[in-house]
């Protein structure tokens, strides 16, 4: 697999390969800074630590395909700019099973925030999918440095650990139309924190859909449809647009984790 970085990152692994410095005056820093600043995890930060965090990220473009194996040392961070990855789970039989879309304004991975981390996920972009990545020592080290952004990791890693417990739940006790909605507003949320009153759009297959909530394709292609029908989304190509966050926070009715 290719990557396009602004370090000129060769063909091959990329995790560790990233992070190199990124002057204010490069232009690829005013687009990292600014999704720092929209993104539902990171906007509260003051605006010193926004720009530290933006001035050590690397723009990278991924075609599409793997870009974390199962058990691999967590060596990147990631926060989406545009496109999503995949996240999944290797069961018993050594088939992954998707868990996650992680999309614009959210990151991957938590185990990057943690000392000797390591991930037991696997993940995989959509095609045409940007981030800006950092080395994980990278930002463990403007971590300790940085009293704020010290202070939000361990906040960030509760938020993954509810949402983790959110979702098996549901797998549990929900049906299924309450636990699609759910799944869609969860991404939505990290992309926009006012979803409820603008459109939004997330980048997430009905397969992939399908398999992170433990149904077949059929089923949620029968209850996508309904919700389109009823005018609270609109369903494109590898797409889904959430028109009427308000109207599907109902049919939710729980509380919703962002992811």
């Amino acid at each position: 697999m290719a990557f396009k970085t602004g370090a000129n990152v060769p063909r091959g692994t990329l995790a560790g390969a990233l992070g190199t410095f990124m002057p204010a005056a490069r232009p690829e820093f005013a687009r990292i800074r600014l999704a720092f600043g929209k993104s539902a995890y990171f906007r509260e930060l003051p605006a010193t630590t926004l720009d530290a965090l933006a001035g050590a990220s690397t723009l990278t473009r991924c075609p599409g395909g793997p870009v974390h194996g199962p058990n691999e040392a967590a060596q990147t961070f990631w926060l989406i700019l545009e496109g999503s990855l995949i996240v999944s789970w290797p069961n018993s039989s050594g088939e992954s099973v998707p868990v996650g879309a992680i999309g614009v304004g959210s990151f991957y991975c938590a185990a990057a925030l943690v000392e000797g981390g390591i991930t037991v996920t696997q993940a995989r972009a959509e095609r045409h999918t940007v981030a800006a990545t950092m080395p994980a020592a990278t930002f463990r080290a403007m971590a300790r440095a940085d009293a704020a952004l010290k202070a939000m990791i361990p906040r960030l890693l509760l938020q993954r650990f509810e949402a983790a417990l959110s979702f098996t739940a549901d797998a549990a006790s929900a049906k299924l139309p309450q636990r699609l909605v759910r799944r869609l507003l969860a991404q939505a949320l990290a992309v926009d924190p006012d979803s409820t009153t603008r459109e939004v759009e997330l980048r997430v297959s009905q397969t992939d859909l399908a398999r992170m909530l433990g149904a077949s394709r059929s089923k949620v292609n029968e209850e996508l449809p309904r919700l389109e029908n009823a005018g609270f989304i609109r369903i494109g190509y590898g797409r889904i647009h959430l028109l009427q966050s308000k109207s599907l926070a109902a049919i939710a009715r729980d509380w919703v984790p962002m992811l």
